[in-house]
């Protein structure tokens, strides 16, 4: 009998496997033998992160958003994701440049890209990818931005075709805001032109939905089940327009209009808060039918298996929490935390729980395509289930607010006033109860990295007030010549803002003194562990005053505190002699709050 020899089989086994292996490493995803087919950035404008599924992070029901929900319990989701930027502009610039707004100097009140940065498309135009945007907000792709340099399609209009005997009835451009405010119209056009630069391609798709006027569709809103009564009729509330959209009615948008330019004035009633957060979450149901439809064409093309799907919003939007309304105004959880979710080729889903700021976004996609450009690794995103980023902190910036979080603490810093509020987001996600009377020393410890760090270095790894040297890519992105680095503004002392303290913590002991038989003084220290703020507003709301009386109630003295006073610091007040009698004297926080005079002590 013949003895059968494994050998030959044991060698194809080997051979086989061997292929096998050299294949899977050649379809890794970024690799720089291989980089992406198509890389696709789909933004929501003005979408919370609460607005989003909890799959996503957020706080709505996955049954709600099935298709976001869908999609992010696929991908790698980013629950801690702060745009840089409360507005559209300087958002999408910092994504764009993988630079902070200091940085790349766009603002409310400066519209305009330097184009001397070197953008994410023109990155991947450089590397022979095709690229695109298109998007439903007008002004963001309008040619005095620069937005769209590095593009080779810029879409924010139907074509002309579409339009055909109508444009002889109706004003175009009505016509066309009216179109591009359907996200299924984007969504299209988008499918439309993919078609024609994919595969190697670079797209960024940009809805308009939930941004105001919020509101969706009258058949869809009945589906919705967002109005159980029925879909509200009065007015001066909601309007109907010629598409059978159920929109907020002009009288409302106005108002809302005046709430944001002069925020913390006129209020909302119950009825008001109600409409204007239903068709808020409408307007994000209908981003959720127009995302859906784009994942059945993603989903259809053999090229998405090596492709990278990225799902963000370039802001939020507030409805009167901490006084504001919209957005573009205040660096609250409400404008600044957005939603992140990035799908990719055979990479790991789930959640990373680190602090992210959209500008990674620019230095993730950069690094897989130009793999020798010089960049810190750890501003790249964790998408392959690594260890996590080592990023200590991210900011914000909306008008004259600024914000920067580091570790689970966040402070809110106003540059005119110099009024600043802590916050714990581990237990107080909401920002509800300011702990900077309490922690005044970290308040100044974020202060300064705020002010040094963040206009000196882009490492977000940097120690605050280190000095660590520019890297050469950012050197690259610097602007031709009249944006470079700001010196950082010279802070006023750290404001305390008016806020009723816990009573046990405020400890400030008074001593009367006469040093010479013509001259008294009264010295002030405060010996607890919080600090009352000063002055809060020109009426003195919230101002810090010293009354004191002689037992016979012949004269009575005031004093008011000109600056904050920080636990062990004093302050001294020369007053007039009267008598060898000693007085007798109250704290108050004016407005705020009263506390006994047996709190204040006296010697």
């Amino acid at each position: 009998m013949m003895r059968r020899s494994w050998t030959p089989l044991i060698f194809y086994i080997l051979l086989l496997s061997l292929t096998a292996g050299l294949v899977f490493l050649s379809r890794r995803p970024f690799s720089s033998g291989n980089p992406p087919d198509a890389v696709v950035l789909f933004t929501l404008d003005a979408c919370r992160w609460d607005a989003f599924p909890r799959s996503c992070g957020g706080r709505t029901e996955d049954a709600e958003l099935p298709h976001l929900a869908g999609f992010c319990r696929r991908a790698r989701v980013f629950p801690h994701a702060y745009a840089p930027a409360a507005a559209t502009w300087a958002s999408l610039s910092s994504l764009y440049t993988g630079l902070l707004p200091p940085l790349h100097a766009v603002s409310a009140k400066r519209l305009f890209l330097s184009p001397g940065f070197t953008t994410l498309a023109e990155h991947y135009r450089a590397a022979g990818y095709r690229t695109m945007v298109i998007s439903a907000n007008r002004g963001v792709l309008g040619r005095r931005m620069q937005l769209i340099q590095g593009f080779d399609l810029a879409v924010n209009s139907i074509p002309n075709r579409f339009i055909g005997e109508l444009g002889r009835f109706f004003d175009p451009k009505m016509i066309h805001r009216a179109a591009m405010r359907d996200p299924r119209t984007v969504v299209s056009l988008a499918v439309e032109g993919m078609e024609h630069i994919c595969p190697r391609c670079f797209a960024h798709i940009h809805l308009f939905q939930p941004h105001a006027p919020y509101g969706a569709p009258v058949p869809l809103l009945m589906k919705s089940g967002l109005f159980p009564g029925g879909l509200p009729r009065n007015p001066d509330l909601v309007e109907i327009d010629d598409s059978e959209t159920l929109t907020v009615s002009r009288r409302l948008m106005n108002r809302l209009k005046r709430w944001y330019r002069k925020p913390g004035g006129e209020e909302a009633t119950p009825e008001e808060q109600k409409i204007l957060r239903q068709l808020y979450r409408a307007g994000v149901l209908w981003a959720d039918r127009a995302f859906g439809e784009f994942l059945r064409y993603w989903n259809s093309r053999p090229w998405s298996a090596n492709a990278v799907l990225v799902l963000t919003s370039d802001h939020g939007e507030a409805f009167g929490e901490h006084g504001y309304w919209m957005h573009a105004v205040s660096v609250y959880e409400e404008t600044v935390h957005v939603p992140l979710a990035i799908q990719m080729p055979h990479g790991t889903s789930g959640v990373s729980n680190g602090l992210v700021s959209l500008t990674d976004l620019f230095w993730t996609l950069v690094r897989r395509i130009r793999p020798h450009l010089r960049v810190h690794p750890q501003n790249s995103l964790d998408l392959l289930g690594r260890p996590p980023s080592r990023r200590r902190w991210t900011a914000a910036f909306a008008g004259d607010q600024r914000m920067i979080r580091s570790g689970r603490y966040k402070l809110v810093y106003r540059v005119s006033s110099g009024i600043g509020e802590l916050y714990d987001m581990v237990t107080d996600p909401d920002e509800q109860r300011d702990l900077l009377p309490y922690r005044i020393e970290l308040g100044e410890k974020l202060l300064a990295a705020l002010q040094e760090t963040l206009y000196r270095d882009p490492d977000p790894t940097a120690t605050p007030t280190a000095r660590v040297p520019m890297i050469s890519a950012y050197q690259e992105l610097r602007a031709l010549g009249y944006v470079g680095v700001p010196k950082p503004p010279r802070p006023p002392a750290l404001r305390v803002a008016p806020r009723r303290l816990d009573p046990d913590a405020v400890r400030y002991r008074y001593r009367y003194e006469r040093p010479a038989p013509d001259k008294a003084v009264i010295r002030l220290t405060n010996t607890g562990r919080a600090v009352l703020p000063s002055t809060a507003s020109r009426n003195g709301r919230g101002s810090v005053i010293l009354t004191c009386r002689d037992p016979a109630r012949r004269w009575q003295w005031t004093g008011r505190l000109r600056r904050d006073l920080r636990p062990g610091a004093e302050t001294l007040w020369v007053i007039p002699v009267r008598g060898p009698l000693r007085p007798r004297c109250r704290l108050r926080q004016v407005g705020i709050q009263d506390f006994p005079g047996a709190q204040t002590g006296g010697e």
